[in-house]
């Protein structure tokens, strides 16, 4: 009986210690703790969208951490099923210039359209504060990020894209 009273507040002492995330927790914890949310920034990657956790720096340019899929090959009765796809990764230069919309013009029923390119010079972040907020659960539609971020954070963290092997 004993033996099954120690084993289970060392249980309830573990499931207490693993819900109190700190600023000193990788990432990697911080993202498996429920207790905490937060939300690193996205970057295009073409017609890829990923988190800046989600790439690694190769040289002069930010590069997917694993190979995404790419379709080769449309088919079927409408054209829209992909029927031969490859997976590769794909790169993004760190610094350089390319084509914005500077300017945006209401043309009415929440339809906008550019009305000025501008060639911009760009320089990505390879470092980047983080906040850290505790779980909040609900929010609008039922996001615990809008209604966590509402609040101050519990910390800021740093997170720094790694080097690719």
């Amino acid at each position: 009986m004993k033996s099954m009273t120690i084993l289970f507040a060392l249980l309830i002492g573990s499931a207490v210690n693993a819900s109190r995330a700190d600023i000193n927790d990788s990432w990697r914890t911080l993202g498996r703790t429920n207790s905490v949310i937060f939300r690193m920034p996205q970057l295009q990657f073409s017609n890829w969208f990923l988190r800046v956790n989600k790439t690694c720096v190769e040289g002069s340019k930010l590069r997917s951490l694993k190979r995404v899929k790419k379709c080769d090959r449309y088919g079927g009765g409408d054209s829209n099923r992909c029927v031969s796809e490859r997976r590769l990764f794909v790169y993004r230069d760190l610094q350089g210039t390319e084509t914005r919309c500077t300017r945006w013009q209401d043309r009415g029923d929440s339809n906008t359209v550019c009305t000025r390119y501008e060639d911009v010079d760009f320089s990505i972040a390879t470092e980047y504060q983080i906040p850290v907020y505790r779980r909040v659960n609900g929010g609008p539609n039922g996001d615990d990020f809008d209604r966590s971020s509402s609040r101050r954070p519990l910390f800021t963290k740093t997170f720094r894209v790694p080097s690719c092997n």
